[in-house]
């Protein structure tokens, strides 16, 4: 649970426009390329995982607006293009490109 909300942070803070707090967070975090979805592009960051599962779940939750089987997210912003899953100690994260 704490990590969702640490995700939901994230998302938030990069939706915002703002850079990352801290070195801890940064390092926490890695950025992968662009998805796009409906015309729109997402920034995608990851932990503990390689990019190309993240771009593909990252893509299958804006398609279906349902988390990936097996995970756990954070979609109550999902309206707004944010979104951010974990499982165990993989994570991954979207936010709409400004």
């Amino acid at each position: 649970m704490r990590r969702i909300a640490l995700l939901a942070a994230l998302a938030a803070t990069i939706g915002a426009g703002t850079l990352f707090a801290g070195a801890a967070s940064a390092a926490y975090y890695s950025p992968c390329a662009s998805v796009t979805y409906k015309g729109r592009a997402y920034k995608v960051f990851k932990h503990a995982m390689s990019c190309s599962p993240a771009r593909t779940y990252s893509k299958r939750v804006l398609i279906t607006r349902r988390k990936v089987s097996g995970w756990r997210c954070s979609l109550s912003n999902l309206n707004q293009g944010f979104g951010a899953c974990a499982r165990g100690s993989k994570a991954f994260s979207f936010v709409p490109r400004r």
